[in-house]
């Protein structure tokens, strides 16, 4: 998150397309760890039964953070401030904004869920209870580079990576090119940025809707499936037609399974 918010505040202030590559690759280097350190967290407090809905609130608050920052994208659309034109200032209040939460994250959450300062006796008791009888938690398995080397033969890995790729392909294509598409159907940069805000908003009530029916039912594949189904269709609607209304549409129908491909695929 620190690595993150510094290198989004650099973004703000490149000067040549070199600095703006340098930025990207770093932005990319740092986000990469981000998401499996949660997951990897999540795994060590919740069941494979539960794991959908903790991943539903990470996501879900992902996909309400592009209506936000489609609101905060039109606010700064007109400002300058520092010879700097608006584009500079919403990279740097985002990276502002992570940076801040940096110490909140390391001081609230805890290292240990078992020892959590939020936790009364009873609570503590519970969660050690359920350590016990839950091993595959690995709450106490230490880390090792044997382990690490041991993954690279598994070709399971290699199968989840190529799956990981196409449907992160699809979900960071979406995020970065929806303000464009919505312009495409003829609207200006500052309504667009706002259209984006009901879009995610569609996305961030199907995704959790999704999560918490394949945690209820207790399978993931037939959930995933669907959700790719909706990023095929909504993908072949912008491409095959013309129509302004069916091309807003696919917007929404693409925001139904963006995020529930990813999370899923995940969890």
């Amino acid at each position: 998150m620190l690595g993150w918010g510094v290198v989004c505040v650099g973004m703000g202030f490149v000067k040549n397309v070199n600095q703006l590559y340098a930025c990207r690759l770093l932005i990319g280097f740092f986000e990469a760890g981000l998401i499996p350190c949660i997951n990897a967290y999540f795994g060590m407090v919740y069941l494979r039964s539960e794991m959908s809905k903790r991943s539903a609130t990470m996501y879900g608050f992902s996909a309400f953070a592009g209506a936000v920052g489609g609101l905060l994208a039109s606010a700064v659309s007109n400002v300058t401030a520092g010879g700097l034109p608006s584009w500079s200032w919403l990279f740097i209040i985002e990276g502002i904004i992570t940076i801040a939460c940096v110490p909140v994250v390391y001081l609230v959450f805890p290292k240990d869920v078992r020892t959590a300062w939020f936790f009364n006796s009873q609570e503590r008791e519970v969660m050690r209870l359920r350590f016990e009888q839950n091993p595959h938690l690995c709450i106490e398995e230490k880390f090792s580079w044997a382990k690490v080397a041991s993954a690279f033969k598994d070709p399971k890995l290699y199968l989840h990576a190529v799956l990981e790729f196409s449907v992160s392909l699809s979900l960071f294509s979406f995020m970065t090119f929806l303000p464009a598409i919505i312009r495409g159907l003829g609207y200006t940069r500052v309504h667009a940025q706002l259209l984006t805000v009901p879009v995610y908003v569609w996305a961030t009530a199907s995704y959790l809707m999704i999560a918490f029916g394949s945690d209820k039912v207790g399978l993931r594949s037939p959930f995933m499936f669907g959700a790719c189904l909706a990023l095929v269709i909504g993908y072949t609607m912008n491409i095959a037609s013309e129509a302004l209304g069916v091309r807003l549409a696919a917007v929404f129908v693409l925001g139904t399974g963006v995020y529930a491909s990813v999370s899923n695929e995940e969890s």
